[in-house]
């Protein structure tokens, strides 16, 4: 039988596995975008907290004055220390108001304010920024189009933006003068790689989580399943192949046992055991009973293929050696002959001494033809007629058995010490398949009949 190539735990545990780095992706890419958008919405909280009290601390219409004149006023430096001390103290990373011009390569944004830390004034002056300052190539087109796209609609936006200073999520705020005119830009900026950290270590926690559940449930569910289904199965397999590899080729319906340790799951499998039980009993009966029809089969079979007087075979039996034996010819050239016989004088024994002496009559003539060629099928075709189909030993010696019958036969006929219904008298016909001419079995038969005629003639007009 073929191996298990396969088997049922490891195809399990490779499920499982399988099972296992599907739900982390699924759950960690779920939560991945769900942390995300959290955070994101979290900075926008504290951005919006942020402009809010920057907003507070400008007045936009000395600013816009500023902005025209590029002078600096008293309320602009006062405007300048409140951003200052707004970054000092919070995490924003920048807070500045500019101006969106365009999204050319270079000089798109003009910088009108930024905050700046007490260490930025004292140890990096050249990053200190100066009102209508140009950015020169600090923005580029894509990030400029951001800006320009905020500055265009009428409430608050945020938006990822990457500048020669980093990565940052930026909230804009477009500052108006009393007459609702627009002045510039409020912007606070985070550093993303601060949400990338919370992010990562907020699904670096979770991951951790999730292996150890997922693997503490893989390692429950195998031991389960090994217990409840895969060793069950195992035991169930191991016991119908070992019935298999017993069973095969024999005609033992008692080999066919199902022999099995107790299976007790509670479950299907317990119950398949038990069906397969029931199945392999109910198989091993009927083959019982098939084996008892077959040997029923054959004694009718036998019965009706084998003639009741001279237990030799009969008409149906000569029939269906016939066909198997033009089958042959149908395939290949065959080498036999045929020998027909006809008794002579059975209807006189009949009248005589009674059917009871015939039936002696038929007998003796059909043991003189089986003795001499026992190698021989002989049929007996109906009433005194009998038929021998030679082949093999018989026929490589058909020409000497064909003597010795005749012998025999002249020899019990003219046996004055016998009775009457002993002393048998019969006509012989053979003939060879020949096979250039005969197409058919019956075509031989027929002419061994018409030469057993010329004999019977023969023998009765000598």
């Amino acid at each position: 039988m073929n191996e298990i190539r396969r088997p049922l735990k490891r195809s399990l545990l490779w499920g499982i596995l399988l099972f296992v780095f599907v739900l982390c992706i699924v759950l960690i890419g779920a939560k991945y975008f769900t942390i995300r958008r959290s955070l994101y919405h979290q900075y926008e909280s504290r951005i919006d907290s942020i402009l809010n009290y920057a907003e507070s601390r400008i007045d936009t219409d000395d600013l816009a004055e500023c902005i025209r004149t590029g002078n600096e006023s008293e309320i602009f430096k006062e405007t300048q220390h409140s951003l200052d001390e707004i970054k000092e103290y919070t995490e924003v990373h920048y807070l500045y108001i500019i101006i969106p011009l365009n999204t050319e390569n270079t000089d798109n944004i003009q910088n009108v304010m930024a905050a700046a830390t007490q260490y930025e004034y004292e140890n990096e002056p050249e990053t200190i920024v100066h009102l209508n300052e140009l950015t020169g190539d600090a923005y580029s087109p894509e990030t400029a189009r951001k800006y320009l796209d905020a500055y265009a609609g009428e409430d608050d936006a945020f938006f990822r933006n990457t500048t020669v200073f980093g990565t940052d999520y930026t909230g804009l705020r477009i500052l108006k003068d009393s007459r609702g005119e627009k002045v510039a830009a409020l912007c606070a900026d985070f550093d993303v790689n601060g949400i990338r950290k919370q992010l990562t270590d907020n699904i670096l926690d979770i991951l951790v989580i999730i292996i150890i559940v997922a693997l503490l449930f893989a390692s429950a569910f195998i031991v389960w399943a090994d217990t409840n289904v895969v060793r069950p199965i195992r035991l169930l397999e191991k016991g119908v192949r070992g019935m298999a590899e017993k069973s095969h080729g024999q005609r033992n319906p008692e080999a066919m046992r199902l022999e099995l340790p107790e299976i007790s799951t509670g479950n299907e499998v317990e119950s398949l055991a038990q069906a397969s039980k029931n199945m392999v009993d109910d198989m091993r009966e009927h083959v019982k009973d098939l084996l008892k029809q077959e040997k029923e089969l054959a004694k009718l079979n036998a019965m009706a293929n084998r003639d009741p007087l001279t237990r030799v075979g009969n008409r149906n039996a000569y029939e269906s050696f016939a066909e198997a034996l033009q089958l042959k010819m149908s395939e290949g050239p065959q080498e036999y002959a045929i020998l027909y016989m006809n008794t002579n004088d059975l209807k006189k024994i009949n009248d005589e001494y009674g059917h009871e002496k015939g039936d002696l009559y038929l007998l003796k003539a059909c043991r003189i033809i089986c003795e001499i060629f026992h190698h021989t099928p002989v049929f007996r075709l109906g009433g005194d007629e009998f038929a021998a189909i030679m082949s093999g030993e018989d026929y490589r010696n058909r020409t000497e058995l064909v003597k010795q019958a005749r012998k025999e036969l002249l020899r019990a006929e003219t046996d004055e010490t016998a009775a009457p219904w002993e002393r048998v008298s019969a006509a012989l016909g053979i003939t060879d398949y020949d096979r250039k001419n005969d197409k058919t079995v019956k075509t031989v038969m027929e002419r061994a009949k018409k030469m057993m005629m010329e004999d019977k003639q023969r023998i009765n007009h000598p």
